[in-house]
C-alpha cells in the first residue's frame, strides 16, 4: 500500500510543476501579445492608413524577432522583425524600412516606463548590491537621454511622408523620423505605454510562475529581481 501513494504523491506533485509550467507559457504568450500591440499602435502613427500591416502580421514578426534576439547576438532581432514585416508590405513606398526601422527604436524607449517602475519597486522591496544600484542608474539615465533624443527629433520633423526631391540618404534620415511619430501623438502614445506595462507585467508573474514550477518559493519582489536582470541591459541594444 506503501508504494501506491508514494506514487499518488509524485503524480500529484508532478501535476502541481507543470500546471505551473503551462501557466508560465500562457503568460508569456500574452505578454507577447500585448507588446505586439504596443508596436502595432507605434506603426499606426508612422505608415499610411493604406499601408498599415494587419495585426497576425505584426504579431509574427515580432515574434521573428524575440527568437533571434534570443539566438543571435547585438540584438539584431530588432531589424529581423523589421525585415519580416517589410515582406507583408509589398506595395509599401521606399523608405518604409526605414520608418519601420523609427517604430522598433520608439517602441523599445517605450520600455523605459515599465523598466523605472519596476526598478524602484525592486530598489525598495529588496536587497540589491550597491554596484547593481549605480548600474541601473546609469542604465536609466542613457534611457531617457535617449528618450528626450528621440522626442526632439520627432518634434523637429515637419516634411509630409512622401518628399520629393530630397536625396537617397535624406529621405532615409526623414523617414525614421516618421517612424518615431507617436512620441508626438499624446493619447497613442499612451496607449502604446500602457500595452508595454501590461506585457512586462505579464512577464513578470511568468517569472514567478517559472520560480514556483521549481520549488523556488521567493517573494514577488525576487521574481521582478530576475526580470531587471533580463531586461535593463537589454533595452539598449549593445
Amino acid at each position: 500500500m506503501a508504494r501506491p501513494r508514494v506514487e499518488s504523491v509524485f503524480d500529484a506533485f508532478r501535476f502541481v510543476i507543470w500546471s505551473w509550467i503551462v501557466l508560465a507559457f500562457a503568460l508569456n504568450v500574452v505578454s507577447t501579445l500585448f507588446r505586439a500591440l504596443s508596436w502595432r499602435m507605434t506603426i499606426g502613427q508612422a505608415l499610411p492608413q493604406e499601408h498599415q500591416p494587419r495585426l497576425v502580421h505584426v504579431l509574427s514578426s515580432f515574434g521573428v524577432g524575440l527568437l533571434a534576439n534570443a539566438v543571435v547576438p547585438g540584438r539584431l532581432g530588432e531589424l529581423a522583425r523589421v525585415a519580416t514585416l517589410r515582406r507583408h508590405l509589398p506595395d509599401a513606398p521606399h523608405g518604409t524600412s526605414a520608418a519601420l526601422v523609427g517604430t522598433v527604436f520608439a517602441h523599445r524607449l517605450f520600455d523605459l516606463v515599465p523598466a523605472t517602475i519596476l526598478v524602484v519597486w525592486v530598489l525598495l522591496t529588496a536587497q540589491v548590491p550597491h554596484w547593481a544600484v549605480v548600474a541601473f542608474g546609469i542604465a536609466a539615465l542613457a534611457g531617457f537621454a535617449l528618450f528626450t533624443v528621440a522626442w526632439l527629433g520627432a518634434r523637429r520633423h515637419r516634411r509630409p511622408v512622401m518628399s520629393e526631391g530630397v536625396g537617397s540618404v535624406r529621405h532615409l534620415i526623414h523617414m525614421a523620423r516618421q517612424g518615431l511619430s507617436v512620441l508626438k501623438a499624446p493619447f497613442p502614445l499612451a496607449g502604446a505605454i500602457l500595452l508595454q506595462c501590461m506585457g512586462w507585467l505579464m512577464q513578470l508573474l511568468a517569472v514567478y510562475a517559472a520560480m514556483q514550477a521549481f520549488d523556488i518559493h521567493a517573494p514577488l519582489h525576487a521574481a521582478g529581481l530576475v526580470l531587471v536582470l533580463m531586461n535593463v541591459a537589454t533595452i539598449v541594444p549593445l
